[in-house]
């Protein structure tokens, strides 16, 4: 892998990139989870004004989907962060 010889007695480089791709892959769920939250905001917008209640209705479901799932994501952070290992 990476060959440096005293960082390499001080850094472990395989907890650091687990820690780096774990990361990445939370951001990127939290991100599409806001978009979801985003769009289905709009389109029930939309779909109201439009006078489509059945429509707005499940896009309002869709919304606050994304915002319980961001929601959690805030929450889960929050627990893991204060937790005492």
């Amino acid at each position: 892998m990476i060959d440096l010889p005293l960082a390499g007695k001080v850094v472990e480089w395989h907890q650091l990139f687990q820690v780096v791709y774990s990361a990445l892959g939370a951001a990127v769920a939290v991100t599409i989870a806001f978009s979801v939250a985003v769009a289905g905001a709009t389109r029930f917008v939309e779909a109201r004004r439009d006078d489509r209640p059945g429509q707005a209705g499940v896009w309002a479901a869709v919304a606050a989907l994304g915002l319980a799932v961001c929601g959690g994501a805030i929450a889960l952070g929050i627990i893991v962060m204060t937790a005492k290992t």
